[in-house]
C-alpha cells in the first residue's frame, strides 16, 4: 500500500501507574530548586516580585499635599 499512513499507538498504563503517578508527582530536589540554570526556579522569582510589586502598589496610600478630600 503506497502511500499509507503509518500510526503508532502508546500502551495505556495500568491503574497500578496511574495512582502512583497521581499520589505521589516528581518533586524538585533541594539541589535541582537551587539550579541556577533551571528555567523554573527563574519563573518562580519573577512571580514572586511581580506579586510584592502588586502588592506595594495596592497597600500604598496615595498622600495629597493638601490632605484627604
Amino acid at each position: 500500500m503506497a502511500g499509507a499512513a503509518v500510526t503508532r499507538t502508546m500502551p495505556a498504563p495500568d491503574d497500578e501507574t496511574l495512582d502512583h503517578l497521581l499520589d505521589s508527582p516528581p518533586e524538585l530536589t533541594a539541589e535541582e530548586a537551587q539550579a541556577p540554570d533551571d528555567p523554573r526556579v527563574s519563573v518562580m522569582d519573577w512571580l514572586l516580585g511581580v506579586g510584592e510589586a502588586v502588592a506595594r502598589k495596592v497597600t500604598a496610600v496615595p498622600r495629597s499635599p493638601s490632605g484627604p478630600r
